[in-house]
């Protein structure tokens, strides 16, 4: 067995691109294209309160009839083009108001719902001809209305950066705006640029430069720039595939009418307690549909599955179906793949409806609408992920019950949720009684439970709780957080466990959010490889994960990613290639594409933007020291490294997502065995620390020693052999170590 190093493998970048999905480094041919966009418009008056989040006929009435509108220009003014919008800089009031500011980020129709700029182009944002660059270049990030800033967040981004700035009603006024052309010191060119202080959005007066939070960090971190080459998009032009009409009326018809399909329906309504009246008006229906085999055995070939079908709608059409199969519900797909994002129920709340109860799940929604009759939806990737594409669905909606299931991932997926939609707005629903013990039989886990357990939804809905203030708990707001890791389910509690290092799950239980994993070995042990196949392990079980790689460029790492996936080595097994391409691409997997020396407040940037737009919950930064490179000299070295840890430490625990950061350790004798303190850099890295797992050659074996465990103290070895086709490491059973050690195996790394 031979241990291949992938530190070598540097090649010449083609291309200067910030942030990339699994799919475009699998395959290029495949559009890569996570977010599909409504179609924008801006308006042009900027402070009209008809303002609409959607390209209605109505919508354009009450434009039409708006009288700050209608009065001074007689018409509406919706700007279509980028002649258009240059207009705006004139016509807006100086100084801006709240009103304009909270508009500059709000509705579908607003020009920062088009493409998403990590993934796709960048379209061109009007502005007269004294404009800077990055007005040149559309801001695109969908940002609620009801989306809420920290003050403090905005106060100290713009104390790192230096910018001199004044509090001035509802807004931050910057002294000097980073896109304009030199002011020469004159000061009617000062001050033009304003932050609203609870939502982010940006607008300046003088160079029209304009958007959300996120684009404003983008921006800053880059010269006033998207950074060059983000688009990734092969297919640009392509039509968005809906599926066909008949197929969505044969998916209901089968499961009413046809007896074929009579054991979906028995399911449906004697099982989960949903009526036949129900399902109609859900248009829940059934099917036959293929599924990858999971069987390793069977190399992918596609099985026949008995299945469920729930329509996802968007603006009164089905533009997806979620499929599930009965009785197995590892086999799930969206079709038609790669198709727009929807909402399961939509097509059942009426158009002027102010409330809505969104739930983890189909038969939860279909549930509480069935017993309490209120408006009740699903979002098609459980607590896992909240599309921004689904966010202008839900802008019309004064007030959200968020009803999730009462366990770990549950309830931490609800805090990610109300961030996205506006935490004013959300309510929290609990599947048990506020009186309910811990103890108590009739403790259920989801609104289905509840429903079969013959609650009260109702009064369960009358329970419900607004969100707390993310710095005042009282011991109720984690009573729930303290059953669960007494008597919950340890995959749940402990984190995600690893399906091929059982040792690895013994000693450090798992991978758990709000933690920091660091990782550290000697130079060509394998340390990116290893960490490859954790990832991919974690992320094929559902751990949404971001890669940045600062070594290894990006193709290489997936190439390496995708013979581990295969258990093969895929250079000399060309016709697997498309299989495991496949497979790839389905993983919710994203990549950083910096290289060598990046600024920290780049990588935070696109890491606070993943998981802003991905839901990202894994983040993985390889390696520090390249990261930080020629970036100081001498004692600032270790100043910018320490900061370095510092951020990643506080975004770990405030985004609640799980960093796993490599650093190389001290030069030291390849013999030498690596302790805590051979860790390259002061104590601040293993004093931040959550985990310190370290990558030994030892004489006979390699093993992973895990040398700090902050969740239970637990500390340990895990041996393991490399295989060099597979590019895999297992781990050495008990009976392999008492061969190597009488010498009746040998390893050969």
């Amino acid at each position: 067995m031979m241990l291949a190093s992938t530190s070598s493998h540097l090649f010449k970048p083609t291309s200067q691109k910030f942030l990339t999905s699994s799919s475009s480094l699998c395959r290029l041919s495949a559009a890569v294209s996570k977010i599909r966009n409504p179609s924008s418009f801006t308006s042009h008056h900027l402070s009209c309160r008809y303002y609409s989040t959607t390209n209605s006929t109505a919508d354009k009435h009450s434009h039409q009839n708006c009288s700050c509108c209608a009065s001074s220009h007689g018409t509406p003014h919706l700007v279509h083009n980028q002649n258009d919008a240059s207009k705006l800089s004139k016509h807006a009031s100086f100084p801006a108001s709240s009103h304009q500011l909270r508009s500059l980020h709000t509705p579908a129709n607003s020009p920062y719902t088009a493409d998403i700029p990590f993934l796709r182009g960048k379209p061109g944002l009007g502005g007269s001809s004294n404009t800077s660059a990055a007005a040149s270049k559309k801001p695109s990030t969908f940002v609620s209305t009801h989306f809420k800033i920290s003050q403090g967040e905005i106060t100290k981004f713009l104390d790192q950066k230096e910018m001199e700035y004044k509090l001035s009603g509802q807004e931050f006024c910057i002294k000097e705006c980073p896109f304009c052309h030199d002011t020469k010191d004159k000061t009617d060119n000062m001050w033009k640029l304003y932050i609203h202080q609870s939502s982010g959005a940006f607008l300046c007066h003088r160079c029209s430069t304009k958007g959300s939070w996120f684009d404003f960090k983008i921006l800053v971190d880059n010269g006033g720039q998207y950074p060059e080459g983000m688009g990734t998009d092969f297919k640009k032009k392509a039509v968005v595939k809906l599926p066909k009409e008949e197929l969505c009326q044969q998916y209901e018809d089968q499961l009413m009418e046809n007896e074929n399909f009579q054991d979906v329906l028995d399911y449906l309504v004697n099982e989960r307690g949903i009526t036949k009246e129900t399902l109609k008006k859900y248009g829940v229906g059934a099917g036959v549909e293929q599924f990858r085999n999971f069987d390793d055995d069977s190399e992918g070939d596609y099985i026949e599955k008995l299945s469920m079908t729930f329509p996802l709608y968007e603006n009164g059409k089905i533009v997806r179906h979620k499929v599930r199969a009965l009785h197995d519900k590892r086999y799930m797909s969206l079709n038609p793949a790669g198709g727009k994002w929807g909402l399961f129920g939509l097509n059942t709340v009426p158009d002027d409806a102010t409330e809505v109860i969104i739930t983890e799940g189909e038969f939860d929604a279909m549930s509480v609408y069935q017993i309490t009759g209120r408006h009740a939806i699903s979002v098609p990737n459980g607590c896992n992920s909240l599309p921004i594409d689904i966010l202008p669905l839900l802008e019309r909606f004064e007030k959200i019950y968020l009803w999730f299931d009462d366990d770990v991932p549950g309830q931490q997926g609800l805090e990610q949720f109300s961030k996205k939609l506006g935490i004013g707005r959300c309510l929290i629903v609990k599947s048990n009684y506020v009186n309910e013990g811990a103890n108590d039989p009739n403790r259920c886990k989801d609104a289905n439970e509840a429903l079969l357990l013959q609650k009260d939804l109702n009064k369960l809905l009358d329970e419900a709780t607004r969100v707390r203030h993310e710095r005042i708990i009282t011991f109720d707001t984690f009573k729930g957080e303290i059953f669960n890791e007494f008597y919950g389910k340890s995959s749940e509690v402990q984190g995600i466990q690893s399906r091929y290092l059982p040792k690895y799950n013994e000693i450090l239980k798992g991978v758990r959010k709000g933690e920091l994993t660091v990782f550290t070995g000697p130079t060509g042990v394998g340390k990116t490889t290893i960490l490859g196949q954790l990832t991919l392990d974690f992320c094929e079980q559902g751990l949404r994960t971001l890669w940045g790689s600062f070594e290894v460029r990006n193709h290489r790492l997936v190439s390496s990613m995708m013979c581990q996936m295969g258990g093969r080595d895929l250079r000399v097994s060309k016709e697997h290639f498309d299989l495991y391409a496949d497979r790839f691409q389905q993983l919710p997997m994203y990549f950083m594409n910096f290289f060598g020396s990046t600024s920290v407040d780049q990588v935070i940037s696109a890491m606070d933007y993943a998981v802003y737009v991905f839901d990202v919950q894994h983040i993985v930064i390889d390696n520090l020291q390249f990261m930080v490179s020629g970036q100081g000299r001498g004692y600032d070295k270790f100043e910018i490294q320490d900061r370095a840890i510092e951020t990643f430490r506080h975004f770990a625990s405030e985004r609640n997502v799980h960093v796993s950061l490599v650093i190389h350790p001290r030069k030291e004798s390849d013999k030498a065995v690596l302790g805590i303190s051979s860790v390259f850099g002061t104590a601040k890295a293993t004093q931040e620390a959550d985990n310190v797992v370290i990558l030994q050659r030892g004489p006979m074996y390699r093993s992973l020693t895990v040398k700090k465990n902050r969740f239970d103290g637990t500390l340990g070895e895990i041996p393991y052999a490399f295989m060099r086709d597979s590019k895999r490491i297992m781990q050495l059973s008990d009976a392999e170590m008492e061969e190597l050690e009488s010498g009746r195996l040998v390893l050969e790394y």
